[in-house]
Order: C-alpha cells, then structure tokens, then sequence
C-alpha cells in the first residue's frame, strides 16, 4: 500500500490507540483471570507475586537495548511483531489450557515472554505518538493513553467475572488472543514516519551500548536526568502503598469492600486520563507534574489514616487521579525534550530504571509490613504508644502507618523537585525536541 493510500498522521494515531487499547483489555482480562486461576491453584500470594514479578523484571532489564531496536527499526513493523509475539504466547497458553496441561510454571515463563516483546511494544508506541501528533497535543495524546490503560484494568475485573461462568478461562484466553489478531489488522493500515537522524544509529546494539547511550543522554541534561529518577523513586513509594491496598481493607472488612476500592482507584486513574484527554494540560508542564505529585501524597496519607472503607476509597482514588496525571504530564514532557531519533534508547533506559524501582517496591513492602510496622503498631507496641491515638491500634495499623508514610515522602520528592534548580528550570533550559 502505498503511503498516500494511507491514514493521515492523526487518524492513524487513532487507529494506533485503537489497537492498544483493545489489546490492553484481552491482556487484562486474562492477567486478572489467570491471577485468580493461580491463588485457587495454590492458596499462595507470593505464587500470584512471583508471576508478577516475572512480568516486570525482564521488561526492565531489556528496555534499553529494545530501545535502540525500536529507534533503528520501522516503528510500526516493531509493534507488529512485538504484538505477534505476544499472540504466540497467548495461543500456546490456550492450547496447554484446552488440553488441561497448564501448570503454574508455564504461566511464569509466559509473562517472561510476554514481557520481553512488551519491551519493544511499549518503547514503539511512546515514540511513535510524538511523530503522528503535534507538540501541544502531546499531554492530551498521553491522557488518551493512560485512558486506555485505565479503561482496560476497570473493566477488566468486571468482565472477566460475567466471562469465565459463561466461557470458562479458555474462552478469556481466546478473547485475548483475538484482541492481539484485531490490532495487528489496526497495525497494518497505518504509516508511522520516521524521525529524521540527530544521532548515528548503532548497527549491532548491545545492552551495554544502549545503557551507556541512554545514560550519557541523560548525563548530558541533568534536569532531565533529575526528573527521570523522581519518577523512579515515586515509583518506589507509589507501589508500596498500592501493593498494601487490598490487605489493608482485608484486615477489618471483606472481599466486597476490597472490589469498591479497587474499583473506585481505577475511576480516579479513568477519570484523570479523561479529562486529560479533553483538557490538553497546561502550557507549561512541569508545574503540573510537581502540583499532581503533591496531590497524590496527599491521597495516600488520607488512605493510611484510619480503618474506614470510605477514607481508603477516597484517599486511593485521589491518589490515583493524581497520580496518573502526574506520569501523563511527565511523559508528554519528556516527549517534548528527547529527540525524537533517540527517543526508544532513551525512553528505554528510563524504563528499566522505573521499573527497576518498582521491583523493589513488591517485596519491600510485604517485607516492612510484616517485620516492622504490623507488629510495632500492636496493642501496646512502641510505635502503637505514638501513633495509636491518631491512627488506631491493631491489625492493619501498620500498613495504614506504612502507606501514610509514603504519601509523607511522596510530598517530600515534590518539595524537593520544587527547590533543585536544574530540575525545576529544566522545561526552559531544554529546547523542544518536537515542533
């Protein structure tokens, strides 16, 4: 097909965004039913963890090398066979399901695999969007984005439920696969240009090669350096107190409370996408970032405060609006300032560190909740003698403690973002990548 046969810039973002997300709702739907598959397996949460952690752990050590496939590839090409990897995957898990072969293992191999084609996925999409679209729709192109996102893990639990009475696992897991068969079509109609060439383009890339350029990337901007790791430290703080969301409500309530926060988390990040989507963002992005970070401390300080279902709905939803608007801000500014040539190596280091941060974050968080904070915040305990007559005593007190905590220091990294210069002037001291 020849190029003037095809969509025009912004109406294949469209059908970009289409695709991904209609393949974020296959793939929710069966991490949610296969996550549920495996605690009824095996009665274990750090089986359901170490999946998870599977899935995160190989997406953040190959990011920056995928990031250099991605910046020297056809971006839409990558995508098609990132996605066609990801369909493999999912094929394979159908086929051991139909013939009633699957064990726990196969899953942790398939959200490896799964993770490492999201590593080309996910550097592709980012850096195809600053090309389809111009520079001032680049916060409202991310509050689309986070929309999907959000969109895909709210409605997720809500039909995978209606969907495995009516079809079992092995119909979610045909579903998925479907959704990766549609978008792939979506792919096929599209033309992404690529960017034109500031940087030489490394041949035969190797991981350290990528790492090396992402780093002297960012060494060479130390605002930008700076903003990177904020949203990495966030990311530290940020899932600590997610992780510890549905045991706290479990420690005084039951699994229907737990769905109305959950539920209510999701709608903030859907509600923020949303309005993101609607509004553009402000002309000058990084003050947005810093005001969102300080409102999404806020959230989770109210969430840690007290054992009332209503307080933590309302604390997590806050913090979830916020914080998505926040990360859709920081990724449209980074859009703005990374060239766009470079922008998969780039944003590929930065990913490894995000998510190097987050790692980190799952066990620490069971780790500081279960040695630390649930036994000192017991009746009589010497945190409990402090805080109990503000917070409460007893079960789940100390994870309420631990979250309030880093919505504490989730305030402190903006206070601090605030007063570093390099960071705070970083949006005027670097020019626009994009025109």
């Amino acid at each position: 097909m020849h190029a003037h046969n095809r969509a025009h810039p912004l109406r294949a973002f469209w059908i970009l965004w289409s695709a991904m997300f209609l393949s974020g709702i296959g793939s929710s739907l069966s991490a949610f039913a296969f996550g549920v598959w495996v605690f009824q397996e095996t009665g274990s949460t750090m089986q359901f963890a170490i999946t998870t952690f599977a899935a995160v752990l190989p997406y953040a050590l190959l990011a920056p090398i995928a990031g250099t496939f991605v910046d020297g590839w056809d971006r839409r090409s990558t995508m098609i066979g990132a996605d066609s990897g990801q369909a493999l995957v999912t094929a394979i898990i159908a086929w051991l399901l139909w013939h009633d072969q699957l064990a726990v293992w196969h899953l942790y191999i398939a959200a490896a695999l799964s993770a490492i084609f999201g590593s080309f996925s996910g550097p592709a999409y980012s850096a195809s969007t600053a090309l389809l679209v111009p520079k001032e729709q680049l916060a409202r192109v991310s509050g689309l984005g986070r929309f999907a996102w959000s969109g895909s893990r709210l409605l997720a639990p809500l039909l995978a439920g209606l969907l495995v009475v009516a079809i079992g696992l092995t119909g979610i897991v045909l579903i998925d696969l479907a959704t990766f068969l549609i978008a792939l079509v979506g792919y096929g109609l599209i033309q992404i240009p690529q960017p034109p060439r500031t940087q030489p383009t490394v041949t035969t890339p190797t991981f350290w090669q990528d790492l090396r350029f992402g780093w002297h990337y960012l060494l060479e901007r130390p605002g930008l350096l700076g903003l990177v790791f904020m949203g990495g430290v966030l990311n530290l703080f940020n899932n600590i107190a997610n992780t510890l969301q549905i045991p706290l409500v479990l420690s005084f309530a039951d699994a229907d409370a737990v769905g109305v926060v959950l539920t209510l988390s999701a709608g903030g990040s859907l509600v923020s996408g949303a309005l993101m989507a609607a509004w553009g963002g402000p002309k000058r992005l990084l003050p947005g970032v810093m005001a969102f970070i300080a409102i999404s401390g806020i959230g989770y300080t109210v969430a840690g405060l007290y054992p009332l279902v209503w307080l933590i709905a309302a604390g997590f939803s806050v913090a979830s609006l916020a914080g998505t608007g926040w990360g859709m801000l920081m990724t449209a500014l980074e859009q703005r300032k990374v060239a766009l040539d470079v922008q998969g190596r780039v944003f590929g280091t930065e990913g490894m560190i995000a998510l190097l941060f987050e790692s980190a974050a799952y066990p620490l968080a069971g780790l500081l909740a279960d040695q630390i904070f649930e036994p000192a915040m017991g009746d009589g305990e010497w945190l409990a003698t402090v805080l109990g007559p503000f917070v409460g005593v007893g079960a789940g007190r100390g994870m309420g403690v631990q979250i309030l905590l880093m919505g504490c220091f989730v305030i402190c990294t903006a206070s601090i973002g605030v007063l570093v210069p390099r960071i705070r002037h970083m949006e005027q001291e670097l020019p626009d990548a994009v025109q």
